[in-house]
């Protein structure tokens, strides 16, 4: 799977040419990756999805078209998660409340002061390279279960909804000690110590990805 990329890339979405200059100067000084773009369109024209380093979004609220609002709702309603992070020369306290109560990061008050951008930048990355680990746990974890046999997917599907391994060999109409060389089997492939580990990591495991069904191979052996 892809690693953690170690430099972090900036999104700069501000219509405003010379204070978007004045910010990537000060990103990039730091050392991130910074892209810029003048409006929303032209960054969902080029949205990075399922990114492999640690991103943040720095927008501004007032943006020609539509505004920086609209972008982090339209971001919501594509499930991108990347912190975002609001500026704006004109606060408006009812603004303000909106962006935060829909899951902004923070909001900063033009002229920004260089160190307390930074700072703020730096903790939207940590908190975003928390997400890209997890998504990267997600993807080992569903990489592993692809080499489940059919009847350990049997086998496993029944273990992380609590049934017991009597429960287990009626259901399956086998041996009780088949069901266990299966469960020892599924805990190994899957590299869980337990079946209460299993069941947080698919607790935790997106539901879009998690098509066991069909990710599984058609092997009908019952042995």
């Amino acid at each position: 799977p892809p690693m953690l990329q170690s430099r972090p890339v900036i999104h700069l979405v501000d219509q405003d040419s010379l204070t978007r200059n004045d910010l990537a100067s000060v990103l990039a000084d730091v050392g991130y990756a910074v892209s810029v773009y003048d409006d929303a369109e032209s960054f969902l024209n080029r949205l990075p999805r399922d990114h492999m380093s640690p991103q943040c979004i720095v927008l501004d609220v007032f943006l020609p078209g539509m505004s920086g609002l609209g972008l982090q709702q339209t971001l919501r309603n594509l499930n991108v998660t990347t912190p975002l992070l609001f500026v704006s020369s004109h606060v408006d306290i009812g603004t303000v409340v909106e962006a935060i109560k829909t899951g902004a990061f923070d909001f900063l008050e033009k002229p920004i002061h260089q160190q307390i951008l930074v700072r703020r930048v730096q903790e939207a990355l940590d908190l975003d390279s928390a997400a890209v680990r997890e998504r990267e746990q997600q993807q080992r974890f569903l990489d592993r279960m692809r080499k489940l046999s059919r009847r350990e997917c049997d086998v496993f599907e029944l273990l992380i909804s609590g049934r017991s391994t009597k429960e287990i060999s009626r259901s399956l109409k086998v041996g009780l000690q088949t069901v266990a060389k299966h469960r020892a089997r599924v805990l190994q492939k899957l590299e869980a110590r337990s079946v209460v580990e299993l069941v947080r990591r698919i607790a935790r495991t997106s539901p879009a990805k998690l098509q066991m069904r069909e990710e599984f191979p058609s092997d009908t052996s019952a042995s």
